[in-house]
């Protein structure tokens, strides 16, 4: 079970990585990015919920 935990890390931090490569090469910048991620991690409080 461990290693499909550490794969699934490994897949995980790949693809924020693609992804934060994809926004900054787009313009965005690290707080941009920062607030996002917060946001999409806790879509709630995005809201003002």
């Amino acid at each position: 079970m461990a290693g499909s935990t550490l794969d699934l890390a490994a897949w995980v931090l790949g693809r924020l990585v693609e992804t934060i490569t994809a926004v900054r090469d787009a313009g965005a910048t690290d707080s941009e990015i920062r607030i996002a991620f917060g946001n999409a991690m806790n879509p709630q409080a995005s809201k003002g919920t």
